[in-house]
């Protein structure tokens, strides 16, 4: 045939001698064309035919549904230092039953939130396969910057219920994913990292903890520990929500079916609700600050904490977090009074998150990717595998 049919196949180098079309598949008869090869054994050219082999069937990429297999005649060539060996052939990698641009696809394809099953179905090869093919791939650890974030996630892989991750704020990537959150296997990761780059580390962002904060002081020594705003907001929120939930029990059904729909008015910002166009919106907040005055309390030392969330430095915050424990010591809240507490205990590290714009949001994005991973494919045991298929997918 002519090279418009290589053309239309995009093939680089194969000749489509034979084109067989049936309803689901496609049928393509190809040879390579005769040229001069080096020989592998002396390195002379020779355009000598000794022999084919057998025919082999390989898979091509799909024109959609319909699959496409190659009838491919491997050449064998003769050289005058008397050795014979195949020709070579960018297109088909010997021994495989699949064209290089085949695998490639497969391997583009894992990049997609998609289970190897789907992937599988689509390109009319089994999962195992799919599997296989993506096991070549290996990503290594990657290099620490200035800032470093860490988060567990509840994966359940090699035998562990938690798992722990690292990444980057400023690149957002992954650094790495390791097998679990313990002490001891942490401090075998740090170890790895050569010290001249531990130093360089500004800020390391964290949870509360001790374990996270006790390896970044000893790793870490030049870094500010910062402990996420999210997680110690979330000690304030849950006080205040603890509360309504209380007060929610006294009253009569509608009214605690009614409170448990509009919490979000409760648990956000007054700013935001007083901005809402909406006149029912801000009635509902004041009917359910009236029916207790411990919860109006409540309410209103809440967003004494979302003032100092909006310190503009550490010693404005440091100023009104003060404020917010003297406000919570008239008030005689115990709920209140346990976040005080804790937040005492680790107050040093929650006003260093003023210091930086910094957060570990992208951490606990790089979670609901993980956990979409995870539903799309039922689960992974393997964690080499999970790793690389989450860092195969950042990558994209």
């Amino acid at each position: 045939m002519s090279n418009y049919s290589r053309k239309m196949f995009r093939f680089k180098e194969l000749n489509v001698k034979e084109i067989k079309n049936y309803e689901m598949e496609t049928i393509l008869k190809v040879e390579m064309p005769v040229k001069k090869h080096i020989c592998p054994w002396c390195s002379k050219t020779t355009q000598m035919i000794h022999d084919y082999l057998p025919e082999r069937k390989i898979k091509d990429i799909p024109f959609g549904k319909i699959k496409t297999t190659l009838i491919y005649k491997p050449r064998r060539y003769h050289c005058t230092c008397g050795k014979n060996f195949l020709e070579n052939c960018e297109e088909i990698i010997p021994r495989y039953k699949m064209t290089k641009r085949f695998i490639d696809l497969i391997i583009e394809e894992t990049r997609s939130l998609k289970s190897f099953k789907s992937i599988a179905n689509d390109l009319g090869v089994s999962p195992t396969t799919v599997i296989r093919i993506f096991d070549n791939i290996e990503y290594e650890q990657g290099n620490i910057g200035e800032i470093v974030c860490i988060d567990e996630f509840k994966g359940n892989l090699g035998g562990q219920k938690y798992q722990a991750v690292m990444v980057d704020p400023q690149t957002s990537k992954i650094t790495n994913m390791h097998r679990n959150r313990y002490k001891w296997e942490l401090n075998n990761v740090f170890k790895e990292i050569p010290k001249q780059e531990r130093y360089k580390v500004k800020f390391f962002i964290c949870d509360m903890w001790d374990s996270y904060i006790e390896l970044a002081q000893h790793f870490f020594p030049k870094a500010e520990i910062i402990v996420d705003r999210f997680h110690y907001t979330r000690y304030v929120t849950k006080a205040m929500n603890d509360i309504r939930v209380e007060i929610q029990k006294t009253v009569g059904k509608d009214l605690r079916v009614h409170m448990k729909h509009s919490r979000a008015l409760l648990l956000g910002r007054n700013e935001k609700v007083l901005k809402i166009d909406k006149y029912d919106a801000r009635t509902q907040l004041y009917e359910m600050l009236n029916l207790s005055p411990k919860l109006t309390t409540a309410y209103q030392l809440e967003q004494a904490w979302y003032k100092v969330n909006d310190s503009k430095d550490r010693m404005e915050a440091k100023i009104n977090m003060y404020r917010f424990y003297d406000l919570v010591a008239s008030s005689n809240l115990k709920e209140f009074q346990s976040v005080v507490e804790t937040f005492k205990n680790y107050e040093k590290y929650i006003l260093n998150s003023f210091l930086t714009k910094y957060t570990n949001s992208y951490a606990e994005g790089v979670n609901t990717l993980i956990k979409t991973f995870k539903r799309i494919g039922f689960g992974y045991r393997n964690l080499r595998r999970f790793r690389n298929r989450i860092m195969h997918y950042q990558n994209a």
